[in-house]
């Protein structure tokens, strides 16, 4: 079941490879692909390129250096924000919506994500795969407290790699 979800795919100029053989365990690390300096153009590629191939990508996840860029981006942007007469305003210093002709898409912040790398993810194309699934087992009583544990297994399993895309990016 999961040699389905790690099947390897062509690379593009923007994507890292693992070498992912039938067992389905990576025998090589993550290497990225050529570094780009990062910019609008670039990732107006990276979603133009996920769209082609059938994805709607909806979430641009990245790290805290790659996400000040995204912010920076003036498009057609603005930042203004309503506020009613007794409340208070809002000093806006970072983007969390991006649209551009291929959808709107949420920037989100993450602090595992490589400080190189933004991802560009149509949601509907992930899902979570249980290698065994929960559980609930007894553990040593101690006292008068029942203890329990729960044991699982999952994975990750991207069902249309290609609707995603990747970006190495210096920033």
């Amino acid at each position: 079941r999961i040699d389905r979800c790690l099947k390897p795919t062509a690379p593009t100029p923007t994507t890292a490879t693992t070498t992912a053989p039938v067992s389905g365990f990576a025998k090589s690390p993550v290497t990225d692909g050529s570094a780009t300096a990062f910019t609008e153009a670039v990732l107006k590629s990276a979603l133009q390129q996920a769209w082609s191939s059938g994805g709607e990508t909806d979430v641009i996840l990245c790290g805290p250096t790659l996400y000040n860029t995204i912010s920076g981006f003036t498009g057609i942007a603005t930042r203004f924000r309503d506020v009613g007469s007794k409340q208070q305003a809002q000093i806006i210093g970072a983007a969390d919506v991006y649209v551009s002709a291929f959808g709107s898409h949420s920037i989100m912040l993450s602090r595992y994500a490589r400080s190189t790398t933004v991802f560009c993810l149509d949601m509907k194309t992930w899902r979570l795969d249980y290698l065994r699934q929960f559980q609930v087992q007894d553990i040593a009583k101690v006292g008068d407290a029942d203890r329990k544990m729960l044991l699982a297994e999952w994975t990750l399993c991207c069902k249309a790699p290609l609707a995603n895309a990747k970006v190495t990016a210096v920033s």
